[in-house]
């Protein structure tokens, strides 16, 4: 029993049960973050709350998307993403991917200053907007 508490996925499916419920957020997930070649991040699914299909996606070293991830530790809304002209130059392939996660933020998870893994959350219930005190 105490060997299953520790499991990644167990501990990741744990604090997806928190941001339900103090967030009050309809679905998110959590995917670890990995190291590619030349610099890409390889993004792996970790946990869900929903039986969804998440599938592992690559992003280039040279992604805003990535670069926010690591350089920040704020989270990344897809307002951001939508408006901020420093994501226009983005590959429009990790766009449609973006696109196709349907989230409404993205949180970091860091372990020091290395990037690790990425919290996605949907819309808050009652479709109400995230604000700072959320994260």
């Amino acid at each position: 029993m105490v060997n299953g508490l520790l499991e990644p996925a167990v501990v990741g499916q744990f604090i997806l049960n928190l941001v339900h419920t103090h967030l009050e957020v309809e679905d998110a997930w959590i995917m670890m973050v990995d190291s590619g070649p030349k610099g890409s991040a390889l993004f792996r699914p970790l946990a869900n709350q929903k039986e969804v299909i998440l599938l592992p996606a690559k992003f280039s070293a040279g992604s805003p998307f990535v670069a926010h991830l690591r350089e920040n530790s704020i989270p990344l809304t897809q307002y951001d993403i939508d408006t901020h002209t420093n994501f226009e130059r983005m590959d429009e392939q990790e766009k449609q991917i973006i696109h196709r996660w349907q989230r409404m933020a993205f949180v970091p998870l860091k372990n020091g200053r290395t990037l690790t893994g990425l919290l996605a959350v949907g819309r808050k219930a009652f479709d109400q907007p995230y604000n700072r005190q959320d994260f």
